[in-house]
């Protein structure tokens, strides 16, 4: 928040954000350089097909033995 103010960041987009829902009286509100969206506005009937389709393909790179493209828990066996 504090680059926001400052000017350091001229602007940020958030859709996640430590508490949930944020309080009508949250001062990120407050500042005009930040853009908050819900958490799910990125999803549509592609985001969703696109994000499955890359689980399976994930999987089944795991399966054949292959390290995964996209690791989350690092270090992998293989990576």
């Amino acid at each position: 928040m504090d680059a926001l103010r400052s000017g350091a960041l001229a602007g940020a987009v958030l859709d996640v954000h430590e508490i949930q829902p944020l309080g009508s009286t949250d001062e990120l509100f407050s500042l005009p350089n930040l853009l908050l969206t819900p958490h799910l506005a990125g999803i549509t009937a592609t985001s969703l097909r696109t994000m499955s389709v890359m689980a399976a393909e994930e999987m089944l790179r795991i399966v054949a033995g292959q390290p995964p493209l996209h690791p989350v828990n690092l270090p992998f066996p293989g990576a």
